[in-house]
């Protein structure tokens, strides 16, 4: 989907609860906290425009914060209605540009909601719980806009977009 005029952007949350077994990976502890952006209202089963963490994602070994690329690999994505994120249902799997293979996911499968990486090899470290949708915190931010890569990245895309439906008319 591409942001559009009535695209709205979320914080979310969500603290790690070390009695949870996702996965069996090793805690570590804290909170994942961000925005997704790029939302419709009253919308349902939607794939965010980009993800940005705001909290220390260090600890998992990452070193990018902010996503346009990536791909859901389970579930229906968010659903809002009245400005509100009724449901969500994401497995997103993405690249850091150190670590590589991230996964976020938000109340998917059996309620979890997590951030891991597994590194390729050895245990899979993680930031979770399996609190369901209640496990997470979602909130609409107005004054939060896409960051100026992504903005950029995403007015690139439409001004290819205009040039090959101009050269369509033109043919």
């Amino acid at each position: 989907m591409a942001a559009g005029a009535s695209a709205a952007t979320f914080s979310f949350s969500f603290d790690d609860d070390p009695n949870s077994n996702i996965a069996s990976r090793v805690h570590l502890g804290g909170s994942v906290t961000g925005f997704i952006y790029g939302l419709e209202d009253n919308t349902a089963n939607q794939t965010p425009d980009a993800i940005e963490f705001t909290s220390d994602v260090s600890g998992l070994g990452m070193t990018d914060t902010f996503f346009d690329t990536f791909t859901i690999i389970a579930g229906d994505g968010f659903s809002i209605s009245g400005g509100v994120i009724v449901a969500a249902n994401a497995l997103l799997n993405f690249n850091d540009s150190t670590v590589e293979g991230i996964q976020l996911r938000f109340n998917q499968g059996s309620g979890n909601n997590h951030l891991i990486w597994n590194g390729g090899s050895g245990p899979v470290v993680g930031i979770g719980n399996q609190g369901g949708f209640a496990g997470a915190t979602y909130a609409q931010v107005s004054a939060v806009p896409l960051p100026a890569g992504g903005l950029l990245l995403l007015s690139a895309f439409g001004g290819v977009a205009a040039l090959k439906r101009r050269k369509k008319r033109a043919a």
